[in-house]
Formats: C-alpha cells, structure tokens, sequence
C-alpha cells in the first residue's frame, strides 16, 4: 500500500471517528433535554452507540446511529430510551414508557 493511499484511510477514519464523537454529544444533549421537560431523571449522562449502519436516502449514503440511554421516570423505574440520527439529524425519539406493552411514543424531526 502507497503512503498516500494509507494516509488517506487515516484520514477518513479519523473524520468517521470525529462524526460519531459529534453525533453522540448530539443524542446525549437531546436524551438529557427531552427527560428534563418531562420531570424524568436522565441516568448515566450520555446515549451510548448501540448500532450503526450505512442506509441509502434518496439523495446519497448515509449513516444511521442507534442510541440508547436511561432514565428514572415518574414511578421511579429506570427505564431504557432510544434515539435514532440519520445522518447527524434526529430521525426517531422513542421513551418505552410501560414494560408490559410496547408502547413507544415517536418523536419524528423533519
């Protein structure tokens, strides 16, 4: 492999690095945001990457981020919220509210 070509896979990973790094700063600040509003208390202060995939959009290939985080909610039971970014952008909100169904309200951004 040329020097160039291996400096430029670093390059690329580093960018990819840097990207995710922005994008869970992003899901933390909008998992800590959403429980303040609703009185829950947001546990463990960051979302951690649970998956991520290259997804086609109608325009180009992008990057999909699966979060989760915790939080304390009003009956005082640690439960599990998940955030999905689409390329950087909020795409699903979702709080499972009940352990016995599957409820689980979304909050769509754009």
């Amino acid at each position: 492999m040329s020097p160039i070509l291996g400096l430029i896979l670093v390059a690329i990973l580093v960018l990819l690095v840097i990207d995710s790094l922005n994008t869970r700063e992003q899901a933390t600040r909008l998992a800590s945001q959403q429980c303040r509003q609703l009185g829950w208390q947001f546990l463990d202060g960051t979302a951690a990457l649970s998956s991520m995939r290259l997804v086609w959009t109608e325009q180009r290939l992008v990057w999909r981020r699966r979060y989760s985080f915790d939080y304390v909610d009003e009956d005082i039971r640690r439960r599990r919220g998940i955030i999905i970014m689409l390329n950087g952008q909020l795409e699903h909100f979702i709080l499972k509210q009940n352990s016995k169904t599957d409820a689980e309200p979304k909050t769509d951004a754009g």
